[in-house]
């Protein structure tokens, strides 16, 4: 890989792979590997995601809730987009970690993905760190990780709280963070629970340290039906729904509504369901159970295709049993994975 910024020397890297093995590696950067395990976590140049066509996620509407591909338009949260900007730029530290927690569905992602854009676009090098041990991860081919003439270095690490902690102590230690130029960890989790332990590694490095806890949305009519009203409308455009025919905010004061990911379900399953001309759901409960019988209705579909040539052998109720597991199990090595489908042949 031959760098971009012709300002900086130039290297040529050169990876080879003989018998179909992995291949990963880094330009100013250090690469961390176990002997038998392959990498302990992958850096990346951030990129944006491209949105994908509407009628792939009509086939399966809850794609659409997916943060990377930011179908919804960033709306709210704007004191926490300010804090954050705030700590990149105002900490005195050359190297500063910031622990970003909430409960799932709360809107992490999609924040930290509005902030990461805001800091490409006033100059930052954004990297992404994706923990790899015992994980199926596809590796991103070489990376140009020079930071060139960028004000900093703002490095992301998702779903942190799944990390060991010895892994995020090797991470710390990368030569990427430790330039003359600012350094930023950004670091996810749907909790606090590790972080002091996280903190100790970081104090070795004399890095800043900061929380930042992502709370419910307020219980304020204005706020909720405004992110409501943003989200029905995107998700209007993705489905070519005519405005009059648009779903009618429904009762957001609940306490279920507390959640981003609530409310851009309620504008999702209202917006689908008028699409199809049927009765949207009420409550916050039946919007999820709409959202997974429309799930099923597409392995459905998949599955009745065998007879016109379509190769998808699973039945929807084993499908529905795969999926159940997948969600208890998370993210395994195929070879567990396939151990585990396994043993549900056995349970009556």
């Amino acid at each position: 890989m031959t760098g971009q910024d012709q300002s900086a020397p130039s290297y040529e890297q050169t990876l080879l792979a003989e018998g179909g093995g992995f291949v990963y590696g880094t330009i100013n950067a250090d690469v961390h590997v176990f002997a038998d395990r392959g990498p302990i976590y992958m850096l990346e140049n951030y990129r944006t995601v491209r949105k994908p066509s509407s009628e792939w996620l009509i086939a399966q509407p809850s794609r659409a809730l997916r943060a990377d591909y930011a179908v919804v338009d960033f709306s709210g949260r704007d004191k926490e987009l300010a804090t954050l900007s705030n700590w990149r730029d105002s900490s005195a530290a050359r190297l500063a970690a910031l622990w970003l927690h909430g409960p799932g569905g709360q809107g992490k992602s999609r924040l930290a993905r509005e902030f990461i854009e805001q800091s490409v676009h006033e100059g930052w090098k954004a990297v992404t760190a994706t923990h790899s041990a015992g994980s199926v991860v596809a590796p991103p081919g070489s990376q140009d990780l020079r930071v060139g003439d960028a004000p900093g270095v703002l490095l992301v690490v998702d779903y942190a709280d799944r990390w060991p902690v010895s892994h995020l102590a090797w991470l710390f230690s990368n030569a990427l963070l430790h330039q003359l130029t600012p350094a930023r960890i950004l670091l996810l989790a749907r909790s606090s629970h590790i972080w002091p332990a996280v903190r100790a590694a970081l104090t070795r490095h004399e890095a800043g340290l900061a929380d930042l806890p992502l709370p419910a949305l307020l219980d304020e009519r204005d706020e909720r039906e405004r992110m409501f009203a943003v989200a029905r409308d995107c998700f209007a455009a993705v489905y070519g729904l005519p405005s009059a025919d648009l779903p009618a905010v429904p009762a957001l004061h609940r306490m279920e509504y507390g959640l981003v990911l609530a409310v851009q379900t309620a504008a999702l399953v209202g917006v689908d369901a008028a699409a199809r001309g049927v009765r949207p759901p009420q409550d916050a409960l039946t919007a999820s159970a709409y959202l997974l019988d429309r799930e099923r209705q597409h392995w459905t579909k998949l599955f009745e295709g065998r007879t016109e040539g379509v190769e998808f052998d699973t039945r929807p109720a084993e499908m529905a049993r795969a999926v159940f597991v997948a969600a208890l199990t998370g993210v395994t090595r195929y070879q567990d994975g396939r151990r585990i489908l396994a043993g549900l042949r056995r349970v009556p």
